[in-house]
């Protein structure tokens, strides 16, 4: 097969499926470590079926590590209505307990944003929720020296909402 950089670096337009399957299948032979990102709005599904506690531990990692600063951070949740309430508390309680501060200290868990223009940005973003109807969970800037801000989690988005559809981090949205 070659190099797979060489056949799948750069793409001229969309990927089709056939070739992310092909893509996964070169991937998988080799047993490689592997992420495509879905573009946009990468959701986490929570089905009924699923451990609560290792869905809130995921989403945490999908949504938060790296401040949610990466293209392939999760910025939506879709969460059974079945388990919704009780993922709801579990991942809210969890986003109370995330250590929030200095990059080089080893239990920092979430860094301060980039800069302080993109703060603006996401403090705009996190009123917008509201404007638009979401409840909105943590999202409000911290007091101290430095570009941080607290996790935010928007709930009640529908996919009308601009907060649903636009990519915007560190801020998650959660549809059912």
């Amino acid at each position: 097969m070659g190099d797979i950089r060489s056949n799948f670096l750069l793409p001229e337009k969309p990927m089709s499926q056939s070739r992310l399957n092909l893509i996964a299948g070169c991937c998988a032979q080799g047993m490689k470590k592997v992420q495509l990102e879905m573009g946009g709005k990468n959701p986490m599904v929570v089905t009924a079926r699923a451990d609560i506690d290792l869905a809130v531990g995921v989403c945490l990692n999908g949504n938060f590590f790296s401040t949610g600063q990466r293209c392939t951070a999760s910025s939506r949740r879709i969460v059974d209505e079945r388990v919704q309430p009780e993922f709801t508390d579990r991942l809210v309680a969890a986003m109370g307990t995330l250590r929030i501060g200095d990059p080089l200290d080893p239990v920092t868990q979430i860094d301060p944003v980039v800069s302080e223009v993109r703060l603006s940005g996401n403090l705009d973003y996190v009123r917008l929720a509201g404007e638009e109807g979401c409840e909105v969970i943590g999202g409000r800037h911290l007091n101290r020296p430095g570009s941080f801000q607290a996790p935010a989690l928007f709930l009640g988005a529908r996919n009308d909402l601009r907060v649903a559809r636009e990519e915007r981090r560190p801020a998650r949205s959660r549809d059912r």
